[in-house]
């Protein structure tokens, strides 16, 4: 009796398949950050108009969004009251936000494994004076939870600013 053993793809052709799925994860989350940061600049806006808005900065970068929404809907923020699910949603943005600038702007490679189980390994410089080299390593399996996780918590996020923004100006109910 023969056995017949599955014949493995090429290693050329296993990395490839390796190299487009992560760049197809890290798209993924790139277009969760966009969407995130399109809302909450639309948020941002709408406060800048709003009487409670005085004294509130336009950003201009990500990070900064997140601050300044964040510093505005804090509990000693001038929307505190009616933005407290909002400031829930950024808590549990954290985590996926705190990745986003070595997920969109490092410089990685791509190992795989003999079951084509992929690892992207990144180099990051952040920008500031003496900042040093950001290395590290996500493997597929915590690249997909990640994934999943900014999935859920930006669109959590997207809900709850959408309702603060109609919340903000009555008109566009």
């Amino acid at each position: 009796m023969t056995v017949e053993q599955p014949i493995s793809p090429a290693l050329a052709d296993a990395h490839r398949a390796a190299v487009d799925d992560a760049n197809r994860w890290r798209g993924y989350c790139v277009d969760k950050f966009a969407r995130a940061e399109a809302r909450m600049r639309q948020a941002i806006e709408a406060m800048l108009v709003h009487p409670d808005g005085a004294g509130l900065k336009r950003p201009s970068m990500f990070g900064q969004h997140v601050a300044e929404l964040s510093k505005s809907v804090a509990a000693s923020g001038p929307f505190a009251k009616s933005g407290s699910k909002v400031w829930d949603a950024l808590v549990k943005c954290e985590s996926g936000f705190a990745l986003r600038n070595v997920i969109t702007h490092a410089v990685s490679t791509i190992w795989i494994d003999r079951q084509g189980r992929w690892l992207w390994h990144y180099h990051f410089q952040p920008t500031g004076k003496e900042k040093p080299v950001e290395s590290g390593s996500l493997t597929q399996e915590d690249a997909e939870l990640l994934r999943c996780d900014l999935a859920a918590s930006v669109r959590r996020l997207d809900d709850h600013l959408q309702s603060f923004i109609k919340g903000l100006n009555p008109v566009t109910k």
